[in-house]
């Protein structure tokens, strides 16, 4: 009887001891997502990226794609965009 005591006792304190553990790395990864979290809202990402961190977490995990980077100088833009709105700037340029 004594034994079965200590047995059950023993195996009781592991078990408690593996849920701690695991509430603890839960902790951290909540951490992790309130600091990422916080980052986007720093960034001025607004609620729709932070909506979609908490919902599709899988969507911000490091993908390898291909892109395309063109670097060119547009005579006179910045001037033409003073006096430009910038919903006209964009569709131009988008256009462009």
């Amino acid at each position: 009887m004594q034994f079965f005591l200590i047995g059950s006792l023993t195996i009781l304190g592991l078990l408690l001891g593996l849920q701690t553990l695991q509430v603890t790395r839960q902790q951290q990864q909540l951490r992790q997502t309130a600091t990422l979290l916080n980052d986007l809202a720093q960034w001025g990402m607004g609620r729709h990226v932070g909506q979609m961190a908490l919902t599709h977490p899988e969507a911000f995990a490091f993908q390898r794609c291909d892109r395309t980077i063109v670097f060119m100088h547009i005579r006179q833009f910045t001037c033409w965009c003073e006096h430009t709105s910038p919903k006209q700037v964009a569709a131009v340029l988008t256009h462009y």
